[in-house]
């Protein structure tokens, strides 16, 4: 799986998470929304590695 794959996936979990919690911001929901910033970073730092070396 790719890093844009798990984005999806990890965006869809925090969309439905979020929604079954009526938009209370818990730890559970704060620990997915860091993780998405996480793999957001990666996958905007590989683009700007593969713009480079083109």
């Amino acid at each position: 799986m790719d890093l844009a794959e798990q984005v999806e996936i990890l965006r869809a979990r925090l969309v439905e998470l979020v929604n079954v919690k009526n938009n209370f911001c818990d730890q559970e929901v704060i620990a997915l929304s860091q993780e998405l910033d996480v793999l957001l970073l990666l996958l905007q730092f590989n683009s700007k590695q593969t713009e480079c070396r083109t």
